[in-house]
This record gives C-alpha cells, sequence and structure tokens, in this order.
C-alpha cells in the first residue's frame, strides 16, 4: 500500500531504509517493497540500520550526498521517518514536494510531526489484544494457537507523501 501510494504521487526512484537485515520484521517489509519495485522496473536502493530517529537523520543527510536521485522512502518505521523528516529538512529538501516518505507502525505522534507522516497502521493494540485472548484461550481451554497470525492494515495518508494536501504530489528537485 505505501509503495503503491508513493507510485501514485509521483515517485520515480525509492528507497528502502532502516530495519536490521535478518530480522523476520525487516524482511517482510522489505520483501513488499522489493515486489512493488519489480513491477515498476526499478533497482531498489536499501539503506539498512537500527530503527531510531537518529539513524533515520543520519541517512537522509546520506541519501542526500550519496543517492540523489533517489526521491522517495519507504522506512521501516516511524521513528526512522521522523528522522529523515528533521535530516531533509537541515539539508535542504522538504519533504511532501521535494522528497516523499512512508512508513509503518502509525504511532500516535505520526500524525503530529510537521509534516504528518504517511504510514501503515498496524494497529498495534490490537495485536496485543488478540495476543493476550490466544494465551488465555491456550491456558485455560487447551487451544493451542495457530503457529501464525495475520492481521490486516491499513494506510494512513498524510502529507509525506505528498497527496494528503492541496494539489500535492512530487515536483522535481533542480
Amino acid at each position: 500500500m505505501a509503495n503503491q501510494a508513493l507510485i501514485d504521487a509521483g515517485a520515480r526512484r525509492i528507497a528502502f531504509v532502516g530495519g536490521l537485515e535478518g530480522r523476520a520484521v525487516t524482511e517482510e517489509r522489505k520483501a513488499g517493497y522489493l515486489e512493488a519495485l519489480a513491477h515498476q522496473g526499478v533497482e531498489p536502493v536499501i539503506i539498512a540500520g537500527r530503527p531510531s530517529q537518529e539513524f533515520g537523520r543520519g541517512a537522509a543527510r546520506a541519501m542526500q550526498r550519496d543517492h540523489p536521485d533517489v526521491d522517495t522512502a519507504v522506512c521501516f518505521n516511524d521513528l526512522v521517518a521522523m528522522g529523515m523528516l528533521s535530516g531533509f529538512h537541515e539539508g535542504g529538501w522538504q519533504v511532501g514536494t521535494d522528497f516523499l516518505i512512508a512508513d509503518f507502525d502509525d504511532i500516535k505522534y505520526a500524525a503530529h510531526t510537521y509534516l504528518g507522516l504517511t504510514s501503515v497502521h498496524c494497529n498495534i493494540a490490537g495485536i496485543g489484544a488478540a495476543a493476550a485472548r490466544t494465551v488465555l484461550e491456550w491456558v485455560e481451554g487447551g487451544t493451542a494457537p495457530p503457529p501464525e497470525t495475520r492481521m490486516s492494515v491499513t494506510l494512513s495518508v498524510r502529507q509525506s507523501s505528498g497527496v494528503a494536501d492541496s494539489g500535492g504530489g512530487l515536483k522535481l528537485r533542480n
């Protein structure tokens, strides 16, 4: 969803930023990114690292220096994206027009940053409640949990992807 929203907004070159290599959650999120890029025939740019604001801030500055052709990022989580907002601001790029960002988790602060972050809403509270119910059913009723449970996600579209404001979208940098 995040990749498609960015492509629809005019993204040409999308990077995947953050997440530790080899972790299941990183690899799953990255797999969706790689699938979307394969459909577009675009080479991936992957910048792995800690899922933190500090990493995102440094990654934005490194991207400006090392990958100026990249105009969009799908970030591992909201924290990486928040750091990228700061890093791009410091480097003179305006997120939402010069560079588009979408990320995962949709913590409550994602809507309150400047600019608001487009984020895949994972309903973390719902996941916790479902896990608690599963454990109770297992302990009290002997019902073994399934090996894997999937929950649906939604996309919270905000200004960082350039599509939540009036007439947004990607504008080419000079």
